[in-house]
């Protein structure tokens, strides 16, 4: 499991990232959706909206964005976090192996 402050530094590029991104793929509504979900911090959001983002991102991801796949990632772990609750190791930083690739 990842820790608190794994999940906030994975929700804090996200929300970098998609800040930078502009809307074709999907509306302009679901992106805003997206920027608002990830400008929260992790333990203020909610299943549903992170399930809202893990929807919109798969049919984003469908036209090769590598974005949407980021997305996908992070509201995927910031789900499993919430819903599997924490790791008892907070200086394990294995899992953030992910961000060194972005």
């Amino acid at each position: 499991m990842f820790s608190q402050d794994e999940v906030r530094v994975l929700t804090n590029e996200v929300g970098r990232v998609v800040g930078m991104v502009r809307a074709n793929s999907i509306s302009k509504e679901e992106l805003e959706f997206i920027k608002s979900v990830f400008s929260k911090d992790p333990d203020q959001m909610s299943i549903e909206e992170l399930e809202r983002v893990i929807e919109i991102a798969k049919r984003w991801w469908e036209d090769n964005s590598e974005i949407a796949f980021k997305v996908f990632q992070v509201a995927s772990i910031v789900r499993a976090y919430k819903l599997y609750g924490k790791k008892s190791n907070s200086n394990d930083w294995r899992h953030l192996r992910i961000i060194k690739s972005w």
